[in-house]
């Protein structure tokens, strides 16, 4: 599911989480085989109620390279949190405009603000994390960017 509604254009898509049995059998089958895993690709992760879990299986299945993409419009406390506890190795973040009233533009309203606030404070409670324990994981932070041809 999107919160930005990206796909809506197709009136018969219908956007539907993952079953947790299904995840389980990825997650029993996949992973210990896998060299790289993305959460999500062409949906919202952050909405699906199971993430937790999910990105924990993942995290616990030590798969080399653990990503999550999102659009960071729900990016919060908890979130933060849930990502520093089982953390992926690359969170990879759509800011689609320089400036805020594009991002909005692009991204239905979305609040570029916000989401720049919330990625200052993963960063921040990453390094006071990293002083007590140097041996923990780093999150590469990355920026996603679609390519628009608008005048936005």
């Amino acid at each position: 599911m999107c919160p930005m509604r990206l796909s809506d254009m197709d009136p018969n898509r219908k956007w539907t989480n993952i079953e947790p049995d299904l995840f389980a059998r990825i997650a029993r089958e996949i992973f210990p085989k896998a060299e790289e895993v993305a959460l999500s690709c062409g949906a919202e992760p952050l909405m699906n109620p199971e993430i937790g879990k999910y990105l924990e299986s993942l995290y616990k299945a030590d798969v080399p390279v653990r990503e999550v993409i999102t659009n960071g419009t729900l990016l919060n406390d908890e979130y933060i949190e849930m990502l520093l506890a089982t953390p992926p190795t690359s969170l990879f973040v759509s800011i689609d405009g320089a400036r805020p009233e594009t991002h909005a533009g692009i991204r239905d309203g979305a609040d570029l603000t916000h989401i720049i606030d919330m990625l200052g404070k993963l960063i921040e409670k990453e390094i006071q994390v990293k002083r007590n324990f140097p041996w923990y994981p780093s999150v590469l932070l990355c920026r996603n960017a679609t390519l628009q041809n608008s005048a936005i």
